[in-house]
């Protein structure tokens, strides 16, 4: 009889056991999955999200210095003036055309560290129609 919470993550699943005294509709289940879920994907987009940002960076020639996954409230990423680059967790909800779109944009900003018009036309270089997506990402939220 399993009487704690336990998660246990193998090849890219995450099992979650709940204690069986404990109801699964219970606060403290709910807490515990939603805890799981948001480490499983923090694990998957270590792997995933920085091996992108680094597989755009180099096919692109973009300079960067520190990548780091967060679980951001209200931004998708982030690039600070010394080139380090935050990506939100919940890009691995996005589809991966806006994942692209999110990393180039930060990637951009190693370039323009505003959304000034040169900001915007470089990164139409690398993304068709940049404001469009742009538009496109609002649709989805952060949490």
């Amino acid at each position: 009889k399993r009487t704690s919470f336990y998660r246990k993550f193998t090849a890219g699943l995450c099992e979650i056991f709940i204690p069986e005294a404990e109801s699964i509709s219970s606060d403290k289940s709910q807490k515990y999955i939603s805890q799981s879920i948001i480490e499983t994907l923090r694990k998957e987009a270590n792997i995933i999200l920085v091996n992108r940002t680094l597989e755009l960076a180099s096919t692109h020639n973009f300079s960067i210095n520190e990548i780091r996954v967060k679980n951001m409230k209200t931004r998708w990423g982030s690039c600070s003036t010394k080139n380090n680059i935050n990506l939100n967790l919940h890009l691995m909800r996005l589809p991966a055309h806006l994942t692209d779109y999110v990393i180039l944009h930060e990637l951009v900003h190693t370039i323009h560290h505003n959304h000034s018009q040169k900001f915007w036309n470089e990164l139409d270089k690398y993304v068709e129609n940049a404001k469009n997506l742009s538009k496109e990402l609002r649709n989805w939220s952060t949490t």
